[in-house]
């Protein structure tokens, strides 16, 4: 066996190992992604006649984003990139406005918010 046929034999075998380590990241990177995206999705209902309350703001105290409820008065907001001592702010004209700590929401849920 020649010097450059076992140079060329760990080659091979470096290649794959490359190629398995680069299948296995690239099958659980989604995974691994997929886990870290939270959000919040709910619905503001009026408090007395438990109607919803369409096109409120839903928005972040410290950081910037928000979205309104749609006619329904439901909404869905990502958690992503939040600072863990902000809060969750939901104004609508002739409402007080409710202010909720994001470290309420451990996990991706669905809550009820009463105005």
């Amino acid at each position: 066996m020649s010097v450059f046929s076992r140079e060329q034999n760990n080659f091979d075998k470096m290649q794959r190992r490359f190629l398995l380590w680069f299948l296995a990241v690239t099958l659980c990177l989604p995974l691994v992604l997929q886990a870290q995206t939270k959000s919040i999705n709910g619905e503001i209902i009026d408090r007395q006649s438990d109607e919803p309350i369409p096109f409120a703001t839903v928005q972040f105290v410290l950081h910037s984003g928000g979205v309104l409820t749609d006619s329904l008065g439901r909404f869905s907001i990502s958690l992503d990139n939040v600072l863990p001592n902000d809060s969750l702010l939901v104004t609508s004209v002739g409402y007080s406005p409710s202010q909720i700590p994001v470290s309420y929401f451990k996990d991706s849920v669905f809550v009820t918010i009463h105005m």
